[in-house]
């Protein structure tokens, strides 16, 4: 960043360049942390997010549309100022209205732009400067262009459109305390419906200084530590506009018809929501009657501000309005004290985007903090004020100097000025001048040492920042480091770095100088207590250099004389204009101070609004500049009243006539001129006579057929070309939207010729798209109609007070019908886009619990649930398929989008199967346990089969006759519900004892070999003969079969006859004969809990059983038995 030093010229003094700009020597870092990112602000362990302002937080989450809130939440202002009781004034008197003192500029038209808030400012600022200089305006597209345009600006505030970005009072009073202004209208004029850009070589100009900007209570809200209502403190506000300074306000315009009552031109809204608009106050009336709100939306009490809208002479009450003390959206404004532009010529500041917010420096002293700045002197100076902005309503300050400062020692280097004390009763920008001036030296680097403390607000430190797109953002044109410091456990740390998402640059803090006087040393600058311009006759005009030894005064190049009073007596100002010149410079330890030279003139009484009311409507007149006027009127207008504004005695036709009040009818006749004398005067201003002619017309128009009606036995009309027009012609060929068209009247009878005029055709003023609520930014009255036809066919009336609706890619076609006073006015074309097209999804990221989208810039997301601004899903049910939605936000040139889709299926998480069993039981016939059962463990997720779960070797399984599905695979383990599941957690088998023979074998000698018999089972009803094969070592003495046969006892169970065959064998060669092999332990039993030991060697015996079985079903005589 560079430091900035604005110059401006002193009568009697060099002349310098309107703006120069060089380095600040003392920049000691690129506000890096050394690997490329930014580094860390030590404010931001300080950084107070409760203290964000709600609309600025719900303005981010909702995409950014529409005006940026400031940062910083006010609303304590109201609580603090409420707690101090500042500035009470009980002969405060019940009603005030700044028009009856010509102290407010006449209303301006703002559509369709969105500069209200420069409006509003400007106003505000010009308000303190009527009494003496009455036409005073300023420009709001200069301070709109300025605020948003310029590299500092742009990083600061990026926005589209600066006319229709919308703004606030932080932004005008930064701009104006930049020297950005304010400059008069004529040098960046206001033309809403082809608006031009200043030329940048105006960026750095202003007409007058910003010395303060008194912030005002903030706004009506519930303390929740009071436990009541806490109102702004109307006694604060109305004692600034007694001392002739304006205040801007803000309220919530929308949905006018539920909150405004057009008959009283009267606002109330019970509703705490943002406001979207700001006007500024020119009055009050604390009996203004609570009944003239709207019926059934009533404030509690009588009481309302008179405001000033910036929507055209038009609307309400002649641009006038009334709005509740107890509105709930209600926010306030500054009130702005200027001085001349050539109290200073250098402006040292690093923060031209001012105060952004506030945030404390000290765990121990939350309400007490210590910055500074250090700048380095262009040229051989003298320090004269300083400037900061207070966070508190009565913060008490502290100012130090030191010159020859170290590069990030703001304390090194000489004390120049200690510890200069004082308390600002406000919050807000302040200018203070110093007790005594400080010499700098070209090329020196100088700091300028602040303490703040507050009453309260535990956030004293009004810092400049910026929002940042990530944490590695270092801006590059606002301060980045080596420019602004902070005090903190004694030691001396530069601000500058990343506090969450905004990165701080700088401490608020300017310098202003003057040019060194010749002698080289630092003298007071003499002040005049009248700023250079008219001012009355006799005024006294008091001189004052603190700190100084004597004061010398030249008056029109007269010898100078040593000043023994406090000044002199302007007391021969003429009315020719002539001038007086006061110079004046003063003396300390015998050196000169440089010589200030103002010019006076006698001050002039003159009106600052002029209008004439009639039926059809009212006529506002320019009033800089007017000395006669001649006004055409048209034949209805039988009386008219004319309404003079000025801080000055008004006479009109030679009786006095109150300031904007109206005056009593005043009768036109046809084809005739009414003159109307008024004259404005005050004792020791030259007075001033303006001649008004007013014109009634002859003439007669039907305004809805568009023709013209005269007696043609008397007169004669022709238009510009001579032609004769009849009575009842039409005229519509020659109604003009540019001018009023001139016809000539001709009377028949001989005579002088009449001069008429065909009133204009209206044109509807630019009309802009609210693409958010669908509808136009402005309501309309009920005069206007729209279609979606071009020749207006079918078209609909408007409703009084609403916005037409507004259906993407449908354009509409809007008039302002005829009335009984004017001609319908040119269609206007309102191109509608279309609705963006839906975005395209993407998944950027997938687990098994959560979902992330790609970014869409500007997009909502959602998942079938609420709208939200970020893409990432938590919480999400493994397994499940979700559909995805998003759209794109309006902006201020697109309506929301279509609305994209995606659906996603979220992985089911890896299992372990072996963590999973089910238990198996078994039962016979009639659901009695069988012995046996136990867990068998999953070794996959999916079904298990029932044919791999095994069958005891005495039972067989009852199968039915048609198994299905489920019998098939009686247990599963699956995904369900989020979470691995097994559906039968206990499996019961069915079974049946099989029928058996017991096979015995005998030695010759009838003895039984008890230890080679054995068993053989059988599943199935049949017969047949079998074959059993001997023991080994032994043969067969008889034969080796038996018959058998299968059936079912009278209980149904499987039996065998006989139940016992016995064969006679011998042993072979004397070898000792071996039992047959019988089924092994861990193969006799059913598996049990925790003993798998044997399972695949079971499971493969019960696979083969269950070969076997089906075999049996089909044959019927197939046997199985368990062997070896």
């Amino acid at each position: 960043m560079k430091s900035k030093w604005i110059n401006r010229v002193l009568s009697g003094v060099l002349v310098i360049s309107l703006l120069a700009t060089t380095p600040v020597y003392a920049r000691g870092t690129d506000g890096t942390s050394g690997d490329g990112t930014a580094k860390t602000s030590p404010l931001a362990k300080y950084f107070d997010e409760s203290q964000l302002n709600p609309d600025y937080v719900e303005w981010e989450e909702n995409g950014k549309q529409g005006a940026m809130p400031v940062y910083q939440d006010f609303s304590y202002l109201t609580k603090s100022y409420a707690r101090l009781g500042a500035m009470q004034n009980a002969l405060l008197p019940e009603e005030y209205d700044l028009r009856d003192y010509g102290k407010v500029e006449p209303v301006l038209d703002q559509n369709p732009l969105g500069i209200c808030w420069a409006i509003a400012a400007n106003s505000a600022a010009a308000s303190p400067l009527m009494e003496q200089f009455p036409q005073t305006s300023f420009s709001p597209i200069h301070t709109t262009w300025f605020t948003f345009r310029g590299p500092e600006e742009e990083e600061s505030r990026p926005v589209e459109d600066p006319y229709m970005a919308g703004g606030n009072d932080a932004n005008a009073v930064a701009a104006m305390a930049a020297w950005k202004g304010p400059v008069f209208e004529e040098r960046a004029p206001l033309n809403p419906q082809n608006q031009q850009n200043p030329e940048e070589s105006l960026r750095y100009a202003a007409d007058y200084h910003l010395q303060d900007a008194y912030y005002m209570p903030n706004g009506n809200y519930f303390d929740s530590d009071w436990g009541l209502d806490v109102y702004i403190d109307t006694a604060i506000i109305k004692q600034m506009l007694m001392n002739n300074m304006s205040i801007t306000i803000h309220y919530y315009s929308s949905g006018m018809s539920d909150y405004y009552n057009e008959e009283t031109s009267a606002w109330y809204n019970s509703e705490p929501v943002s406001t979207d608009h700001a006007v500024l106050i020119a009055g009050w009336d604390d009996n203004y009657p609570k009944e003239n709100f709207l019926e059934g939306k009533q404030p509690e009490h009588d009481g309302a501000w008179l405001i000033r809208n910036s929507w055209g002479a038009d609307w309400g009450d002649d641009g006038y309005f009334w709005l509740s003390y107890e509105d709930k959206s209600i926010t306030t404004g500054p009130a702005y004290l200027l001085e001349e532009a050539d109290n200073y010529t250098k402006n040292y500041q690093y923060d031209t985007a001012g105060w952004s917010y506030s945030v404390a420096t000290d765990a121990e002293q939350l309400t007490r903090s210590t910055a500074a700045n250090i700048f380095t002197a262009a040229s051989d100076e003298q320090l004269e004020a300083v400037s900061f902005y207070t966070t508190d309503a009565g913060t008490e300050y502290s100012i130090s100097v030191y010159t020859g400062v170290e590069e990030g020692q703001p304390e090194s280097g000489r004390l120049a000025l200690q510890n200069q004390t004082g308390t600002e009763p406000y919050a807000g920008y302040h200018t203070i001048e110093l007790k005594e001036p400080v010499s700098l030296k070209a090329g020196e680097r100088f700091s300028i040492v602040v303490t703040w403390e507050n009453p309260e607000f535990e956030s004293p430190l009004p810092i400049e920042w910026c929002p940042v797109p990530n944490e590695e953002y270092v801006p590059e044109h606002l301060g980045n480091g080596g420019e602004s410091y902070v005090l903190s456990d004694g030691q001396w740390l530069d601000v500058a770095g990343n506090a969450g998402d905004f990165y701080i640059s700088n401490v608020c803090i300017k310098g202003f100088t003057n040019l060194l006087p010749e002698s080289g040393e630092a003298v007071p600058t003499v002040r005049f207590s009248e700023m250079e311009g008219p001012v009355e006759n006799n005024t006294f005009l008091s001189l004052d250099a603190e700190g100084a030894d004597e004061i010398w005064v030249s008056v029109d190049g007269r010898k100078a004389f040593r000043l023994t009073d406090t000044g002199v007596v302007l007391d021969n100002l003429l009315d020719d204009g002539s001038e007086t010149t006061v110079s004046a410079y003063a003396v300390k330890d015998g050196k000169k101070g440089n010589t200030v030279t103002k010019t006076y003139t006698k001050a002039v009484a003159q009106l600052t609004d002029f209008a004439v009311r009639f039926e059809g409507g009212t006529k506002h007149l320019e009033t800089d500049g007017l000395t006669e006027e001649t006004i055409y009127f048209p034949i209805e207008a039988e009386m008219v009243q004319v309404m003079a504004q000025s801080g000055d005695t008004i006479y009109v036709n030679g009786m006095e006539l109150n300031s904007s009040d109206w005056s009593h009818d005043i009768l036109l006749r046809p084809g005739q001129t009414t003159q109307v004398a008024v004259q404005v005067e005050k004792e020791g201003k030259t007075t001033s006579t303006y001649q008004m002619n007013l014109y009634r017309s002859m003439l007669t128009y039907d305004y809805e057929a568009e023709t013209i009606g005269y007696d043609e036995s008397a007169y004669r009309v022709k238009d510009n070309q001579g032609n004769v027009i009849p009575s009842g012609g039409s005229i519509s060929s020659l109604i003009s939207t540019e001018e009023e068209i001139k016809l000539t009247v001709e009377p028949l009878a001989g005579g002088s010729s009449l001069t008429e005029y065909i009133p204009k055709r209206r044109t509807v003023s630019t009309i802009n798209i609210d693409y958010a609520n669908e509808q136009t930014v402005d309501p309309f009255s009920d005069v206007y109609a729209y279609s979606v036809n071009p020749d207006m066919s079918d078209a609909t009336r408007c409703e009084n007070g609403k916005n037409i609706p507004v259906t993407p890619g449908v354009d509409l076609y809007i008039q302002r019908q005829a009335t009984n006073a004017d001609f319908a006015s040119t269609i206007y074309h309102l191109t509608v886009p279309s609705r963006p097209s839906a975005p395209k999804m993407e998944a950027a990221e997938v687990t098994e619990t959560s979902v992330t989208l790609k970014e869409i810039e500007g997009a909502v997301y959602s998942n079938g649930g609420d709208w939200q601004e970020s893409p990432v899903f938590t919480g999400l049910t493994p397994g499940k398929t979700y559909k995805f939605q998003s759209y794109l936000l309006a902006t201020d040139q697109t309506f929301y989008s279509n609305i994209g889709a995606i659906e996603i299926t979220l992985p089911i998480p890896q299992v372990n199967p072996s963590d999973y069993s089910f238990e198996v039981k078994y039962v016979d016939g009639e659901g009695n346990p069988v012995p046996g059962g136990g867990t068998i463990t999953f070794d996959q997720a999916g079904a298990y089969s029932r044919e791999d779960i095994p069958i005891p070797y005495e039972y067989m399984e009852i199968i039915p006759a048609h198994p299905d599905e489920d019998w098939l695979y009686p247990t599963s383990l699956v995904w369900s519900d989020g979470k691995w599941t097994v559906t039968n957690p206990v499996v019961e088998i069915m079974v049946e004892p099989k029928a058996t023979v017991n096979i015995i074998f005998k030695t010759p000698d009838g003895n039984v070999l008890e230890d080679l018999g054995y068993t053989e089972y059988f599943d199935s009803i049949g017969g047949g003969i079998e074959t059993v094969t001997a023991p080994e070592g032994y043969e067969f003495i008889e034969g080796n079969t038996y018959e058998v046969d299968i059936t079912r006892d009278e209980d149904g169970r499987l039996v065998a006859e006989p139940a016992e065959a016995a064969f006679i064998v011998k042993a072979i060669g004397g070898v000792t004969p071996s039992k047959p092999a019988e089924p092994q332990n861990g193969d006799t039993q059913s598996p049990g809990t925790g003993d798998n030991s044997n399972y695949n060697l079971w499971v493969a015996l019960m696979v083969a059983s269950a070969g076997v079985i089906s075999i049996v079903l089909i044959t019927g005589c197939r046997k199985k038995k368990v062997i070896e």
